[in-house]
C-alpha cells in the first residue's frame, strides 16, 4: 500500500509544507535540519479498500501527528497499527454443552489458553510480531481469605493455594507466538 505523509514547520506551517509517498515500510529522504510536524494524511491498501481505518486508529491513540526534530540529529518515526484483536479462550479437560457452554469441573487441574489475534485485511503482507501482554483475572477460584484459611488448616497443599490464587487480583502475562508469518497467535 502506499502512506501519505505531510511534513510542515509548526513557527511557518502556511509557508513550507512537503507531502511525501511511503510506498514502503521503511523509506528514508534527506530533509532540512529543522523541527518539523509530521502528519499521516492517508493509508491504502493495495486492492483493499479500508477507509479511514488505520488514520482513524492513529486520531485515537493520538499519534497521528509526531514531533521531527533533525536539529542534531537523524530521527526515525514510526507509525505501528493494530487492528483490533480478537481473543479465543479454550479450557482444557472440560466439556462443551450443546449450548458452547464450558462446564469446569471442581477439584481438577484447567489450562486456559488464550489466543490473541490481530486480523488486518486481505491483502497485508506478513508483518514482524509485535510482543503484547493479556491481562487475566481469575475469579474461578475461591476468594482469597477462604485460600488462605484452607492452607493454613491443611486442608490444601501450598501448591493447591497456588494455583488458586494464580491471577485472582490481575496478572499481565506476555503472549507467547506459536508458528510464523500471517499464523502467529
Amino acid at each position: 500500500g502506499v502512506s501519505v505523509v505531510e511534513l510542515t514547520l509548526p513557527t511557518c506551517a502556511d509557508t513550507w509544507s512537503k507531502t511525501v509517498e511511503l510506498t514502503s515500510w521503511f523509506q528514508s529522504m534527506e530533509l532540512p535540519a529543522q523541527v518539523m510536524d509530521a502528519r499521516l494524511v492517508s493509508t491504502t491498501a493495495n486492492t483493499v479498500d479500508i477507509g479511514d481505518t488505520v488514520t482513524d486508529y492513529f486520531v485515537a491513540t493520538n499519534t497521528r501527528i509526531q514531533n521531527l526534530d533533525l536539529i542534531d540529529d537523524n530521527q526515525t518515526l514510526r507509525w505501528e497499527y493494530h487492528p483490533e484483536p480478537k481473543f479465543d479462550v479454550k479450557l482444557s479437560a472440560s466439556p462443551t454443552t450443546p449450548c458452547d457452554t464450558t462446564i469446569v469441573a471442581s477439584g481438577r487441574k484447567t489450562t486456559i489458553t488464550v489466543t490473541v489475534q490481530e486480523e488486518y485485511w486481505d491483502d497485508q503482507p506478513v508483518c514482524t510480531y509485535v510482543p503484547g501482554n493479556v491481562t487475566i483475572r481469575n475469579e474461578l477460584g475461591e476468594p482469597e481469605d477462604d485460600v488462605m484459611e484452607m492452607a493454613e488448616a491443611g486442608t490444601i497443599t501450598p501448591a493447591q493455594a497456588t494455583l488458586l490464587l494464580a491471577c485472582r487480583n490481575r496478572c499481565s502475562l506476555p503472549i507467547e507466538h506459536i508458528g510464523t508469518g500471517q499464523d502467529r497467535e
